[in-house]
């Protein structure tokens, strides 16, 4: 392959990524909208919600939870398990973080 070739191949290449990286942008933001996995015969686009993180620590400190109480749930000296404490309070309303949904696409064989 001369190099001229190369350099037209690598260009059409280049083209076509930016059309399918275009196309996979579009079909990604319709199924979030949909909020569902969506396939046909040949490809699957996945959704994932996104997922949750607690902070059980959060409401256990507001409440002033019992310095007894945070002992018996300590694991380690350096590390308290908040949602023992929150679980022994019955704390019911947690605060969490939660990230963005996903869509991944995939070829099926």
């Amino acid at each position: 392959m001369t190099a001229p070739e190369l350099k037209k191949m690598m260009s059409s290449w280049k083209s076509q990524k930016e059309q399918l990286d275009l196309l996979e942008t579009t079909i990604k933001t319709e199924v979030l909208k949909r909020e569902s996995t969506f396939e046909t015969d040949d490809a699957t686009a996945t959704f994932r919600k996104g997922t949750r993180k607690f902070n059980y620590e959060c409401d256990t400190v507001v409440m002033s939870a019992p310095l007894q109480l945070v002992e018996v749930h300590t694991k380690v000296v350096s590390k308290i398990d908040w949602k023992a404490i929150c679980s022994t309070l019955k704390i019911k309303d947690i605060p969490f973080t939660q990230s963005d949904p996903t869509v991944s696409l995939k070829v099926k064989k």
